[in-house]
C-alpha cells in the first residue's frame, strides 16, 4: 500500500484511487443492498431499516461521523409513516464554514405485484445501489486522504415519491447554522456504459453551467457530457437542493434511457451490471472531485471563483 498520507495532496493520482477503492468492496455493497432480505429497499416496508443499518455500519467503519446528532434524519411521508435520510460528515481541518454535498438515494420500489416467485422484488442494483456504492467509496477515499475541506455525504430516500426525502433534507439544512453548502452533486445509476460514444457520464441539470466542465478539466474533456432532449427535462434528485438551497447542483448518471433495458424490473441485479466500468468511473469521478475540492474553487452560477 502506498503511504498516501505521506505525500502531497496534489500527487494523488488515478492509480492511487483505484488502490484505495477496492472493487470487491463495491461488489459487496451492491450485493448486500440487492439481497432478498432487503426486499427491494422500499421505504414503506419495515425492512428498509436493514439498508439504513448497513449504510450506517460502513460509515462508522470509515470513521465518518454523523452530520447531525445521529446519522438518521426523519421526515414525515404521511400521517402514519416516517422516512429517513442518512447524513454524514467528513470534517476537514481548515475550520471553514463551507462544504460540498454529495448525495445518492438508497431506496427503490420494493416487491413486485406478482409475489408468487422467489424473484419477486425489484433489486435496484443500478437504481441506485451503484450510486450508494460510489458515495461510500468517495467517503472511504476522502477519509483516507484527509483533505482540509468539509464534505457532506447524504443518502436520501423517497426518490420514487417525488424525491420527498431530498426535499425534506434540503429544508432541514436551512434550519441549522452548521455548514454553508456551496455545491450539490447527486450520483444516480452509474453501472452501465453508454452503447456509443466515449463519454462516461451524463450531466443532468447543471444549474451553474460550470460543474461538468470543471470536473472534465481534471480528467478528460469527454468524461461528462451534457444531457439533451425532452427525456431529461424532468426533475432529478438534485432539483430540491437547488430549489431550496439556491446553490449550484447537478445529477451525474450513466443512464440515458437506451442502455438499460432492465430499469425498474427484477433483472436490475448484479449480474447485469458492468462492475469494472462502475469501479473505474467512480475512481475517475473521485479524482475530479478531489481536484475540485483541494483547489479550493467555489463553483458559482455561470463562473468559478478562485
Amino acid at each position: 500500500m502506498i503511504c498516501l498520507l505521506c505525500r502531497a495532496q496534489n500527487e494523488v493520482d488515478f492509480k492511487d484511487i483505484l488502490e484505495i477503492q477496492n472493487i470487491n468492496l463495491t461488489k459487496s455493497i451492491i450485493t448486500t443492498l440487492t439481497c432478498p432480505e432487503f426486499e427491494g429497499r422500499d421505504i414503506d416496508r419495515e425492512s428498509i431499516s436493514r439498508s439504513m443499518v448497513y449504510i450506517e455500519s460502513l460509515l462508522r467503519a470509515y470513521n465518518i461521523k454523523p452530520y447531525f446528532e445521529s446519522y438518521r434524519i426523519p421526515y414525515k411521508i404521511d400521517n402514519k409513516r416516517i422516512g429517513y435520510n442518512i447524513v454524514a460528515l467528513y470534517q476537514g481541518n481548515l475550520r471553514k464554514k463551507s462544504a460540498i454535498l454529495i448525495t445518492a438515494n438508497y431506496d427503490n420500489l420494493g416487491l413486485t405485484k406478482n409475489r408468487t416467485t422467489a424473484d419477486s422484488f425489484l433489486k435496484g442494483a443500478n437504481d441506485n445501489a451503484t450510486g450508494v456504492s460510489a458515495v461510500l467509496q468517495l467517503a472511504l477515499f476522502f477519509n483516507r486522504i484527509k483533505p482540509r475541506e468539509n464534505i457532506i455525504f447524504a443518502f436520501t430516500s423517497g426518490k420514487h415519491k417525488n424525491m420527498m426525502g431530498a426535499g425534506f433534507l434540503a429544508d432541514t439544512f436551512t434550519k441549522f447554522d452548521y455548514l454553508d453548502i456551496k455545491c450539490v452533486i447527486n450520483l444516480d445509476m452509474l453501472g452501465r456504459p453508454f452503447e456509443t460514444g466515449r463519454n462516461n457520464l451524463l450531466c443532468i441539470q447543471d444549474t451553474a453551467n460550470t460543474i461538468s466542465s470543471r470536473l472534465n478539466s481534471y480528467i478528460n474533456p469527454e468524461f461528462i457530457t451534457i444531457a439533451h432532449g425532452d427525456a431529461f427535462t424532468e426533475s432529478t434528485e438534485c432539483t430540491p437542493f437547488y430549489n431550496i438551497l439556491k446553490v449550484p447542483s447537478v445529477t451525474l448518471t450513466s443512464f440515458n434511457f437506451e442502455n438499460d433495458k432492465y430499469y425498474l424490473t427484477v433483472k436490475d441485479d448484479m449480474d447485469n451490471l458492468y462492475l469494472d466500468y462502475l469501479h473505474r468511473t467512480t475512481a475517475r469521478l473521485t479524482l475530479a472531485l478531489y481536484s475540485l475540492i483541494t483547489e479550493n474553487r467555489v463553483v458559482k452560477f455561470g463562473e468559478e471563483e478562485d
